[in-house]
């Protein structure tokens, strides 16, 4: 029987995991999920939940994907928010 691993965290700083839902989702697309005609139906990360553990892996690095990938800009706007003190209007 497979399940979610918690050393999964290490590799994937995006990853949160629902024990009541047993369900992994990425904060980082859930918080700042850009609105992209790519993401349409694409909501196992943010809303529905993940729980495929026998390919978690695989599809953990295709979520992630190229540099220009949702979850890349995703991530962008996360660490952006998280300096707001180097902003210019700060």
């Amino acid at each position: 029987m497979r399940s979610f691993q918690a050393n999964w965290f290490k590799e994937f700083d995006w990853l949160e995991y629902s024990v009541a839902k047993d369900e992994a989702y990425c904060l980082w697309c859930y918080l700042f999920k850009p609105d992209r005609e790519e993401n349409t139906g694409k909501n196992a990360f943010t809303t529905a939940g993940f729980n495929n553990w026998k390919k978690a892996l695989v599809v953990f690095r295709a979520h992630v994907g190229s540099v220009g990938s949702s979850h890349n800009e995703a991530t962008r706007h996360c660490q952006a928010f998280k300096n707001q003190r180097q902003s210019i209007s700060h």
